[in-house]
């Protein structure tokens, strides 16, 4: 039975940049110097961790939680979508917004606690300016008016 080690540089010797073992060649490299570092905007290079944006404050582009936990039904005219909460959620701290095959719903319990629901991509086209949202107990309860009726047998189209 050959040596594995001998056997890997043997392949490579063979195959060259075409051996399935290239990436595993051992590397002439006497010292550190000799090696070639390359940085640039999405290379990790290692090193100590560096600070690329600081937000003072919440706002549109801040970071936030995404929620992931909802369940939906299909009706005959509209698809609802229930959101369940932790806590009870009041009307100022809710805001929906509703495209033709779209919606957001953004939840600001305060200014550091910010949660989204973003669909991006229904499964058919829901009709904006008749679709809304209703706060239950612990719960928000999404309306999606169908621009056309007929059944829903997903959400998102993917």
């Amino acid at each position: 039975m050959s040596d594995p080690a001998n056997a890997l540089i043997e392949n490579i010797q063979k195959k060259g940049e075409n051996s399935y073992y290239y990436a595993h060649a051992p590397r002439n490299i006497d010292s550190f110097e000799e090696a070639k570092v390359v940085t640039g905007d999405g290379i990790v290079t290692g090193g100590p961790p560096v600070l690329i944006k600081r937000h003072d404050s919440v706002t549109e582009s801040s970071p936030f939680a995404i929620i992931r936990n909802y369940s939906w039904a299909d009706g005959d005219g509209k698809v609802t979508v229930y959101v369940p909460f932790e806590e009870d959620v009041e009307e100022s701290q809710v805001r929906c917004e509703f495209e033709s095959k779209s919606f957001c719903l953004t939840y600001m319990k305060n200014e550091a606690d910010v949660k989204k629901l973003v669909i991006k991509k229904l499964y058919k086209e829901i009709d904006p300016n008749n679709s809304r949202f209703r706060i239950r107990t612990n719960k928000v309860v999404i309306h999606l008016t169908k621009l056309v009726s007929g059944s829903w047998y997903k959400l998102v189209d993917n």
